[in-house]
């Protein structure tokens, strides 16, 4: 076997061969110029994919945030708005980070022994593409569609009278939680719902979403730590 790690082969007792040349190094690869600052940034994909890749430029330090944004006005794509979020919420989203719609484990079908299950599969499903668009956590959303829909089912079994007093009971609670502008809250949580959620109205207009103070304490803050993340707020 040839012990390719000595000048020659074993046995090879003969004069050592002349020294060769060494082999030219080729010459130092020069770096490309995707680092720099140039109208180049932003061209090609979406909108969102261009703003992505700026703004994995501007995290791996490569370039300032304010190059970032020049570049992407320069190839006619505006720029993501500024992240508002206080620290609370920076934190909130940091240790409940939003679910994809497979992510939710939703058990919703015990409500409604005999529907079919093909539809209860429809429930389920729609229920969880709506709390994903609406970047939901996992946990928290399915906590709180389980609330709606028991909410539902419990004010539709409501009497007249009984019902006046859970509406009453619980307006005056979500605003002893959130303020006296809690109601004007609500509606603009409502809307930034309607506009996530898009063909998932049906949960959006739920009475369990109006009418149950823990429920809409929860979208509401929930709505205005998305705006705030979009530079809304």
């Amino acid at each position: 076997m040839t012990e390719f790690w000595k000048d020659g082969p074993t046995g090879n007792v003969g004069a050592p061969p002349a020294p060769t040349a060494a082999p030219a190094l080729p010459a130092a690869a020069q770096p490309s110029d995707f680092w720099k600052p140039s109208a180049s940034i932003g061209q090609g994909g979406t909108p969102e994919q261009q703003r992505a890749f700026a703004d994995e430029m501007v995290r791996a330090g490569v370039m300032s945030k304010e190059a970032a944004d020049a570049n992407l006005r320069a190839q006619e794509v505006e720029p993501a708005p500024a992240d508002t979020r206080g620290e609370e919420a920076r934190q909130f989203d940091a240790t409940f980070p939003a679910a994809r719609p497979e992510e939710f484990n939703l058990q919703l079908g015990f409500r409604w022994r005999d529907a079919q299950p093909g539809w209860l599969n429809d429930v389920n499903r729609d229920t969880a593409n709506f709390l994903g668009a609406m970047a939901m956590p996992a946990s928290i959303g399915e906590a709180l569609a389980e609330r709606i829909f028991d909410v539902n089912a419990k004010i539709d079994a409501m009497r007249g009278p009984d019902r006046v007093l859970w509406l009453q009971e619980n307006k005056v609670q979500l605003q002893r939680l959130l303020g006296d502008n809690a109601p004007q809250r609500l509606d603009a949580a409502i809307a930034t719902l309607k506009d996530r959620g898009g063909p998932y109205l049906a949960l959006v207009t739920a009475k369990g979403i109006h009418n149950d103070a823990t429920v809409a304490a929860n979208l509401i803050l929930h709505s205005e730590r998305l705006a705030a993340r979009a530079g809304m707020k």
